[in-house]
């Protein structure tokens, strides 16, 4: 069973935004920074550093999830930091190696792929509903894309 949750801790080191109008990357990078908890059956891979970009890492696990369903391995590596996680397939299940977690995990890639978009759409209340000009921005719109 794969668990995905988090928390947001700051919410943005910028004054005064103005949310309808935020560019791309600072709302990738500077907003909605916290802790993310992944957790597979007994395995830990949740992140709690407490400056992970929240949004950027649901969206993130969204499209690796998408490209696994495709049949591509995907890696993720954070923003602020070198460390990375692999996604491997093997036939119908995806192992998540994290160069930080000392065990690997496995899980079906269709449980994956509705845990991912739980992730990102909890997110997206969470944050939508604390700043609802957020959906007025093109911005925010556009990064969603096809998740919109």
């Amino acid at each position: 069973m794969i668990v995905f949750d988090f928390e947001i801790l700051r919410e943005t080191d910028l004054d005064n935004v103005i949310w309808r109008e935020i560019g791309a990357a600072p709302f990738y990078y500077s907003c909605f920074l916290g802790d993310i908890v992944f957790e597979v059956d007994d395995v830990d891979l949740s992140v709690r550093w407490g400056w992970v970009p929240v949004f950027d890492f649901a969206f993130q696990m969204r499209r690796v999830a998408d490209a696994l369903s495709r049949g591509e391995d995907q890696v993720y590596s954070f923003t602020e930091s070198d460390f990375t996680i692999a996604f491997t397939l093997h036939g119908g299940d995806v192992e998540i190696r994290a160069e930080y977690a000392e065990s690997a995990a496995t899980v079906p890639i269709d449980e994956f792929l509705r845990a991912a978009e739980g992730l990102l759409s909890k997110v997206r209340r969470q944050i939508e509903g604390a700043h609802p000009d957020l959906v007025k921005n093109p911005h925010y719109r556009e990064l969603l894309g096809p998740y919109w």
